[in-house]
């Protein structure tokens, strides 16, 4: 599925990039243009990855702060 949503973004950035195409509703402008992460020699692409690792280590770390958290409460609960 990921990889279909891939190739339909960058069909869609192809068309939108030529002058000449027609224009069709079934060709609405990209979410976001593949071409992104090739810029800067991949810089991006690398700055990307490192604020989205960044993103899932935060969401990690609330996920087991609540969960300790709710033990806690449990065993404190339980005595």
């Amino acid at each position: 599925m990921i990889g279909m949503f891939l190739y339909w973004q960058h069909y869609l950035e192809k068309v939108h990039d030529d002058p000449g195409s027609p224009y069709s509703v079934l060709t609405p402008p990209p979410l976001m243009k593949l071409s992104i992460w090739t810029r800067a020699n991949g810089r991006i692409a690398a700055m990307f990855m490192i604020a989205f690792t960044n993103w899932c280590a935060f969401i990690a770390w609330t996920f087991w702060v609540q969960v300790c958290l709710l033990i806690n409460a449990w065993l404190i609960k339980s005595r």
